[in-house]
């Protein structure tokens, strides 16, 4: 794929999506381009240094650390590890190719280079994060009331039963004098 090409996948992308076309073109040629077949590795949980992967083309597998089975399969602009980025932590991922494709990386040296030239490339990337993280938690609470139910039954019933039956429990007859 061409650098523009990868310029116009960036822009797609929720991660680097926010920065002008001057950026994408530096981010597109300065990353590392990989082409992949189905079964590749492209990224192994614990791998360091940091990196991420944005998909320029085809699909691939995303597995959780703890996981055997794929937590998700993404394609085309999809950004896997962009955390670590701003982290600088291993990846908690491994990654499969599910069909052939082409991947850019950015590597965490990379990322820190970019953001001594143009700081904006962080902010972009922080508030990324931040409004994926607003998401998640919105989702979690959505899950967490329709857990609740509407009426607060099920596992609110849950965390009181202990406190109810202490109190639900039988008391001692009361003494009567002799």
């Amino acid at each position: 794929m061409s650098v523009s090409g990868a310029v116009s996948v960036l822009r797609r992308t929720a991660a680097f999506g926010g920065l002008g076309d001057d950026r994408l073109n530096v981010l597109a040629f300065s990353g590392e381009r990989t082409s992949f077949a189905p079964g590749d590795r492209l990224a192994e949980a614990g791998e360091a240094p940091p990196r991420c992967l944005v998909v320029l083309e085809g699909t691939v597998l995303v597995h959780s650390a703890s996981g055997d089975q794929p937590d998700r399969v993404v394609g085309r602009g999809a950004t896997i590890d962009e955390v670590a980025l701003i982290t600088n932590q291993p990846s908690d991922v491994s990654v499969t190719a599910e069909s052939a494709g082409e991947a850019l990386i950015i590597t965490r040296p990379l990322f820190e280079r970019l953001v001594a030239d143009f700081p904006d490339i962080a902010v972009q990337l922080r508030d990324a994060m931040r409004a994926r993280l607003s998401n998640t938690l919105h989702q979690l609470g959505r899950i967490e009331r329709r857990l609740r139910g509407a009426d607060g039954s099920a596992a609110d019933r849950n965390e009181r039963a202990p406190a109810r039956g202490r109190r639900d429990a039988p008391r001692p007859a009361p003494r009567r004098p002799r």
